[in-house]
């Protein structure tokens, strides 16, 4: 969920602090992550989950915000290539290149549970997402004898953020969509996870007993 929304619900929970516009905002954004969610299972689990009444609400805010997103990303990618052409201007192609090369993949400057390299879309340099990650379910392999012997977690990034380094074309959440990036990473699973210290694997279950 997006941080704005967050900060938006908790100022009207706990505090009883709503701005109309960022309600309005943090709305739209919560319709489309649910309405993501539920389209994954198909159009009519879509209608039946908002039904009737809200569905056309829904839409309309989700037409709303997909504008909205596509005008900030218009801004932001123009600001970035403004930035780059300054950057390079009056300089020869090799050296352009060669300066663009120096500064391409430095660190992020935002800390993530995950960085992936991604090319930016407007320099075409080594940029960054930025993800959380989120940790599968224990999984155990077992011996010949049926015994449980080795444990796995699986482990998938959700892209979050996008920083390039080079440009500063920076993109937030619902901004990623309008780009090729991919919207979950599988990374190489955890074979020592910390969750088989807090639980252990029934061995009858195992053993189909």
């Amino acid at each position: 969920m997006d941080e704005h929304a967050l900060q938006v619900r908790n100022a009207a929970v706990h505090l009883a602090i709503v701005d109309a516009t960022e309600l309005r905002s943090a709305v739209k954004i919560m319709c489309r992550t649910v309405d993501d969610m539920v389209r994954s299972y198909g159009p009519g689990d879509r209608n039946t989950f908002w039904g009737e009444t809200a569905l056309p609400l829904v839409s309309q805010l989700l037409d709303e915000a997909a504008s909205e997103v596509k005008q900030e990303v218009a801004a932001k990618v123009a600001a970035a290539g403004a930035r780059l052409a300054r950057m390079i201007s009056g300089l020869a192609p090799e050296m352009a290149e060669a300066l663009l090369r120096l500064q391409s993949g430095a660190a992020p400057r935002t800390s993530a549970e995950h960085v992936e390299s991604a090319e930016c879309p407007v320099c075409h340099q080594q940029g960054w997402l930025l993800c959380s990650v989120d940790r599968g379910a224990v999984e155990w392999e077992v011996d010949e004898d049926g015994v449980p012997s080795r444990a796995r977690v699986d482990l998938t990034a959700w892209p979050e953020a996008f920083e390039c380094p080079v440009c500063k074309l920076d993109l937030e959440f619902l901004e990623l969509a309008e780009f090729d990036f991919p919207m979950e990473i599988s990374l190489e699973g955890d074979s020592d996870p910390f969750e088989v210290y807090e639980w252990e694997p029934d061995e009858d279950e195992f053993r189909g007993r």
